[in-house]
């Protein structure tokens, strides 16, 4: 948001994140499944910056959220791939 306040704070930005930090005791299939979740979460809520971005005319923004939302949907896919 634009003139709003940055939040500067880890902790902030950990609570309000859509992914949940793991306690990293996991075994190895189970933590591939929690990565491949937060990789398509943060691919979903990419998509949806990208498309408030387009509505509101930013498409260098846009142009961000798609390339980026690229790279973790490609992560998500080879994440996937190993629990197949």
């Amino acid at each position: 948001m634009l003139g709003g306040h940055a939040e500067g704070m880890l902790a902030g930005m950990v609570e309000r994140s859509k992914v949940k930090e793991h306690d990293g005791r996991a075994a190895d299939r189970e933590m591939i499944a929690y990565m491949l979740e937060a990789q398509r979460t943060v691919a979903e809520t990419l998509a949806g910056a990208g498309e408030l971005a387009a509505d509101n005319g930013d498409t260098l923004t846009e142009d961000l959220c798609i390339a980026r939302g690229q790279k973790h949907e490609k992560f998500a896919w080879m994440l996937k791939s190993h629990l197949e």
